[in-house]
């Protein structure tokens, strides 16, 4: 009978951890998109700045 209380608190254990790992990856993915997204703006901004630079030359 123990063995059984115990397998089932391992799978328990093993959905918990399944799901706290998904949740991490949906952040990640998250946080990902948004540093592509400031990095891709703050490369255009300054490629912009510039030809307005060389423009004004």
């Amino acid at each position: 009978m123990k063995q059984l209380i115990v397998m089932i608190a391992m799978i328990i254990l093993g959905i918990a951890i399944g799901a706290l790992i998904l949740g991490f990856s949906d952040t990640a993915g998250r946080i990902k998109d948004s540093t592509n997204e400031r990095i891709i703006n703050s490369v255009d901004g300054w490629m912009r700045s510039d030809a307005a630079v060389e423009a004004a030359a």
